[in-house]
């Protein structure tokens, strides 16, 4: 066969010095040049299946084995909405399964974000969340990957407004909480553990500063965000609008509007009423809040009780998983606010709310520039040759797609008519093991494309 731009069945063929390296491409049913499988003889398995996060891979292709080393970053998003969310983030879906076993509870999905490879984690379908669903995930994400670098808690929680500061905390719904630590108070406060001293009193376990706190590299990478404040959404708003129309379950994430936006506090008399604030300019609709999380095991809907741990901890939000996850994995909190913690709480913000924190998560992978050095089971690594565990390092995936064996002989005669693209065969030199053994890759993409 030769090989022609509008080709979609074609082969390309090289002959180096050491070795003869067969490329074939073929045309695929999908207008995404970045998808492609690399196959395996006799059986002619898949084991490698790269798709952009939109274009899922064709159901007629048995799904890969993927290799947990190869992952550095785990994403955790306890509730669906917020994994749905999650997953619109990454670059590259990692069409595959891990393999388990009796004591594996969890499935992960799996992908590449800003160059690093991201597996996301959320709770089964049924399962109830807070501190001890988390915790009980994140012990099996520890165990299961063995090179995980950071992890990044994101999803939604109770916004804590405190308009008689000041300045005055005027949170709102859709706006971003971030957890850091503030004077004395920890980042991530979990408000539930310690002992009750006298009449209605309550200390802290060792006064708040229980969980563990957050690895350096991702409190680094928020700080190169926030030093951009007030205008540090303009490092993340553009990863929300690309995704702001996808489809969930129940509509959209796009935002209910300011007007749906009701805060209540009561007055001295005790009396609920609606606070009054003024509308944000479109420009400012989002804002971006750095400080204390509280974190614990129950739901809060009661607004003077929400008071009273805001102003007693100096909170900005609360939710229900990092007391349970810090500990085993020192993520950084990313929290999208979706209510008040009081009587009206409802879902309607959720979609909204996981989108936006998901989005300032993405800007923070993309602060990190992830490292070139090989990945386990790399042909510079210790992997023996000819024992499988290669990694292909190239722009067609963004970074590392395992391969777990090496490809047999497909019966093709050198094709001499190739025309020959000296850039794009150098890299191709790159990715293809460097093996006398096993001298043939199979890389399956669109036709034509390159």
């Amino acid at each position: 066969m030769s090989e022609t731009d509008g080709d979609e069945d074609a082969a390309e063929y090289r002959t180096t010095a050491n070795e003869n390296r067969r490329v074939s491409r073929t045309g695929w049913a999908s207008r995404n040049p970045a998808q492609f499988y690399v196959s395996r003889q006799p059986n002619n398995r898949p084991h490698s299946n790269i798709e952009t996060a939109d274009h899922p891979p064709s159901p007629h292709f048995a799904m890969s084995e993927l290799d947990p080393r190869l992952y550095t970053v785990a994403w955790i998003a306890p509730l669906e909405i917020e994994a749905r969310a999650a997953l619109h983030m990454f670059d590259n879906r990692h069409h595959g399964r891990f393999l388990t076993g009796r004591g594996d509870d969890y499935l992960f999905h799996a992908g590449d974000v800003c160059g690093h490879n991201v597996i996301l984690a959320t709770l089964p379908a049924g399962q109830e969340y807070g501190t001890g669903s988390a915790a009980a995930l994140a012990s099996q994400v520890k165990k299961f990957f063995p090179n995980l670098w950071f992890g990044l808690l994101v999803g939604v929680a109770a916004g804590l407004p405190n308009l008689s500061r000041n300045p005055p905390r005027d949170i709102r719904l859709g706006d971003v909480l971030v957890a850091l630590p503030e004077g004395d108070s920890a980042g991530l406060v979990a408000y539930d553990l310690g002992k009750k001293t006298g009449k209605d009193g309550f200390q802290l376990l060792h006064f708040g500063h229980v969980l563990a706190a957050t690895e350096t590299v991702v409190r680094s990478a928020i700080g190169s965000i926030k030093i951009y404040a007030p205008n540090d959404t303009e490092r993340f708003l553009l990863y929300y609008k690309d995704m702001e129309e996808k489809e969930h379950e129940y509509g959209t994430f796009t935002d209910p509007g300011q007007d749906k936006d009701m805060l209540y506090e009561f007055d001295e008399h005790g009396v609920e009423k609606l606070v009054e604030r003024e509308r944000r300019q479109a420009s400012r609709r989002t804002r971006v809040w750095y400080g204390p999380i509280g974190s614990g095991e129950k739901l809060m809907k009661n607004a003077q009780k929400r008071n009273e741990l805001r102003d007693r901890h100096n909170v900005i939000g609360l939710e229900m998983e990092a007391a349970g996850t810090m500990n085993r994995i020192p993520v950084g909190v990313i929290r999208g606010v979706c209510d008040y913690g009081d009587e009206h709480k409802n879902k309607e913000w959720q979609p909204y709310a996981a989108a936006m924190a998901a989005a300032y998560a993405k800007a923070v992978l993309r602060e990190i520039l992830p490292s070139k050095t090989p990945a386990v089971g790399s042909p510079s690594t210790s992997t023996p040759q000819g024992s499988g565990g290669f990694v292909f390092n190239g722009p067609i995936s963004g970074k590392n797609v395992l391969v777990t064996t090496p490809c047999r002989t497909i019966p093709f005669p050198r094709n001499e008519d190739v025309v020959h693209r000296a850039a794009i065969f150098s890299e191709l030199d790159a990715l293809l093991p460097p093996s006398r053994e096993y001298q043939s890759a199979a890389l399956w993409g669109l036709g034509g494309s390159g």
